[in-house]
């Protein structure tokens, strides 16, 4: 299986064609969209695998960091969602620039996930992040006014986990 981080999660609509090509050619014509917003080609074979890297690298999906602290999920937010208090995507580019540049992470950091919702209603899974951000209405002296709420848990390696 081959597993492919989508920056941001946004996959546009110029690269979905050339991505079916990917798939036809080297995946059995099948990809698909995984829980954490990347993509999964499944029997890829072993010869085939710098092949495929390369024509994902030509339409833009060569990024690495796949299920590390860079790979921030997001659910759509106030792009797609009327309810949505807060704009998850926005949040999600800025923390995926700040943690673009700062080179090589401790390897305990480097495990985290963040994951951000624009509300408390979950879609972006962030009850279940090292480092979750959610939107919220805090009362001001003006009224209502939208608040991103942060939470943090604990990370822990195994024992037997080398890294």
């Amino acid at each position: 299986m081959v597993f492919v981080r989508v920056g941001l999660g946004d996959v546009y609509a110029n690269q979905w064609s050339l991505l079916a090509d990917v798939a036809r050619k080297f995946a059995g014509s099948r990809a698909r969209i995984d829980q954490q917003q990347n993509i999964v080609c499944r029997w890829v074979l072993n010869e085939s695998l710098y092949d495929i890297y390369q024509a994902l690298g030509t339409i833009g999906f060569s990024a690495g960091g796949r299920e590390t602290i860079r790979d921030v999920v997001a659910c759509p937010g106030m792009d797609s969602y009327k309810l949505g208090i807060t704009s998850s995507m926005d949040l999600n580019k800025a923390l995926g620039e700040t943690l673009g540049g700062m080179g090589d992470l401790d390897q305990l950091v480097e495990k985290m996930h963040i994951k951000t919702s624009v509300c408390p209603k979950s879609c972006g899974q962030h009850h279940i992040a090292s480092i979750g951000f959610h939107g919220a209405v805090v009362k001001g002296p003006g009224g209502q006014d939208p608040h991103t709420s942060c939470s943090l848990v604990d990370v822990q390696l195994s024992p037997w986990d080398k890294g």
